[in-house]
């Protein structure tokens, strides 16, 4: 008989795994597991991560462009401090309110929400381009001589603090081009 030869006795004890190779296979596994859930939690975590900075991202401009919205057609300002705003714009008779509410963390158009989560909220009156302080104010200053008018909104997302900013320059002030 040729050496690859194997006898009926052989056959009969050579069904199955022994018992070291099902453990030995379990840790193998067991590692195997462990290498490539590592790396989907890390995909999972930056998804939401991406997710919460572009939803907090998307809150923020349109609360900032509803903001330019309403403060480019400016006509008069009837009171204005750091953190809010009244005021009278040619597509409103009645007169608007913007402002911020640090009990809610919101910014309020009126009485509506703006945006919520807002952690700090600023605004800044100028009348000259050339100066980063608020010099311009209402009742003893014209709106013509209103140049610039800047908003600031401080968000924290994923446990960074965002500043974002945008400048409206009213179109009936005197100091810009094309001016009514």
């Amino acid at each position: 008989m040729g050496v690859l030869s194997i006898s009926s006795e052989n056959k009969e004890n050579n069904r199955g795994f022994t018992f070291l190779e099902v453990i030995c296979s379990l840790v193998l596994m067991g590692f195997i597991g462990l290498f490539i859930s590592t790396f989907l939690l890390r995909g999972v975590e930056s998804y939401i991560f991406v997710k919460e900075n572009s939803e907090t991202s998307q809150k923020v401009a349109l609360a900032l462009t509803r903001m330019n919205l309403e403060l480019r057609p400016l006509t008069r300002i009837v009171s204005n401090s750091d953190t809010s705003l009244s005021y009278f714009n040619r597509e409103s008779e009645n007169g608007k309110t913007i402002s911020y509410n640090s009990g809610t963390s919101s910014i309020l158009l009126d009485s509506n929400v703006l945006m919520d989560g807002v952690d700090a909220f600023k605004i800044l009156y100028k009348k000259d381009p050339d100066t980063d302080e608020s010099n311009w104010v209402a009742g003893s200053d014209s709106i013509r001589e209103l140049y610039e008018i800047e908003t600031e909104i401080t968000v924290s997302f994923n446990e960074i603090s965002r500043t974002f900013r945008t400048s409206v320059y009213p179109i009936y002030s005197d100091k810009h081009y094309g001016a009514y």
